[in-house]
């Protein structure tokens, strides 16, 4: 998943959906911007803390799960200077 996580607003129970239809020893790989306090919006998260992600997804069962940041970039979250980390998990 691509940035989809920033536009759900139950983020546990979606990965808990997926856990269900994930095949076992499948991976779930997240793609989404690290939690940013300069963005403020209605519309979307303001992206996520690593660790807590990790605690969620690992509460639900996922396993070995591994996440590191992997671009920092000038103004491509909602105008603002912004980072993106990659998540790796596994049934």
């Amino acid at each position: 998943m691509a940035q989809v996580l920033l536009h759900i607003g139950d983020v546990e129970l979606v990965l808990s959906r997926l856990y269900d239809v994930l095949n076992e020893g499948g991976h779930l790989l997240i793609v989404d911007f690290n939690k940013n306090e300069k963005i403020s919006s209605e519309i979307v998260h303001n992206g996520f803390e690593q660790t807590e992600l990790v605690n969620i997804m690992t509460k639900i069962g996922y396993k070995n799960a591994q996440s590191k940041t992997f671009y920092t970039g000038s103004k491509i979250f909602m105008g603002h200077d912004a980072s993106m980390f990659i998540l790796d998990s596994q049934k």
